[in-house]
Formats: structure tokens, C-alpha cells, sequence
């Protein structure tokens, strides 16, 4: 069968998407009560079974495994040859990025505004952080779109406290992503990722 996920393999976040999602839940289920069987034991009681996304009933076979669920995504930005800023996941265990075009469980248009934010940082010459040295100024970003709401907030972690002319960043942001209705900056000047 056809992964769901052009990059899983490198990815470090998604491991169990090519699983059908049945075996997915029972492998959710088995981790929590090994999770909690002292306290179980201890107190007599059991871990309800975990209901998947749309399952209330009946047989989890009968849905398909959610896609789109999580309302939050995040990047890292790193700086690639001649002023190209990178942005994606970082590949499992390492701090490579791997390019994310698109994310199957992400909100429908999130990693499309990230994307957005690496392309109009790169045209802007708003250079990425380099964690290796502490240089560089946009470390990483995180949407959260409301899933009641067409509310998409927008969160720029920097490693400065003021960015060069935020009125131009703001007003091309605001082209590229017209989606984002509020956009916030987060300072963490640290030499951290």
C-alpha cells in the first residue's frame, strides 16, 4: 500500500501512519495500561479502551485513520546556501531539516503558512538561526488554527528582540499567508533549539 507520507521515513514525527488504524489504537491501548498497571494493581481499577477520532461506537475499521487532527504545527528554521532559509522537520535524531512540502496530519493549510513564512523570511534577507554558532534571527514559527474558528495565529520565535522594520515583515506576511489573523513574536535569545 501507498504511504501516506511522502517523507515518514526521515521525518522524525509521524511512526505508526502506514499502520492500519485499529492497530494503531491497540498499540495505544497497550502502552497506556503498561503505562499504568502499578497504579492499576495498587488501586484496583482498569484504563477505560481508548476510542479513536470519529469511533464511538462499533468497529474502528469501519473509519479512516484521521488525517488533518492537529491544530498546531511548528518548524525549526536553519540557513541554507547563499541566504536560502530551510524550514521543515528535523529528521529522526539528528538536527538535519528535512523539508516538509505537505503534512497529512496537520491542519489542512498549515504547512503551506510555514512554508510561506521560510520563502517571504529568504526574499526579506531575514536570515535563520544558526544554532551551532547563536547567530541568525528566525528560529522558529508555530500556527494554531482554530478548529472552531477561521482563527489562525501565528508565532515567530526570534533570537533578537526587535526585527529590522516589523511593519514590512508584517505587511508581507499578511500577502503570503492572508489566512493569519494575528501573528505574535516570541523571543528566546538562549543557546538552545
Amino acid at each position: 500500500p501507498k504511504s501516506p507520507c511522502s517523507i515518514m521515513k526521515s521525518c522524525g514525527g509521524c511512526t505508526a501512519l502506514n499502520r492500519p488504524y485499529k492497530k494503531q489504537l491497540a498499540a495505544k491501548q497497550a502502552a497506556m495500561e503498561e503505562l499504568f498497571a502499578s497504579l492499576c494493581e495498587r488501586e484496583g481499577i482498569a484504563v477505560d479502551p481508548i476510542r479513536g477520532m470519529g469511533v464511538t461506537l462499533g468497529d474502528p475499521d469501519k473509519y479512516p485513520a484521521p488525517r488533518g487532527f492537529r491544530h498546531k504545527a511548528a518548524t525549526p528554521f536553519a540557513p541554507g546556501k547563499e541566504g536560502a532559509v530551510r524550514c521543515g522537520f528535523f529528521e529522526r535524531g539528528t538536527h538535519k531539516i528535512v523539508a516538509v512540502p505537505e503534512c497529512p496530519v496537520e491542519a489542512p493549510g498549515a504547512r503551506q503558512i510555514l512554508n510561506g513564512i521560510a520563502r517571504e523570511a529568504e526574499r526579506l534577507h531575514i536570515p535563520a538561526y544558526e544554532e551551532d554558532r547563536g547567530i541568525g534571527v528566525l528560529r522558529h514559527a508555530v500556527v494554531r488554527c482554530g478548529y472552531a474558528t477561521d482563527d489562525v495565529l501565528l508565532t515567530l520565535v526570534t533570537n533578537v528582540p526587535e526585527l529590522r522594520g516589523p511593519d514590512r515583515v508584517v505587511a508581507a506576511l499578511r500577502v503570503e499567508c492572508p489566512e493569519v489573523t494575528s501573528i505574535v513574536q516570541n523571543v528566546n535569545t538562549r543557546r538552545t533549539n
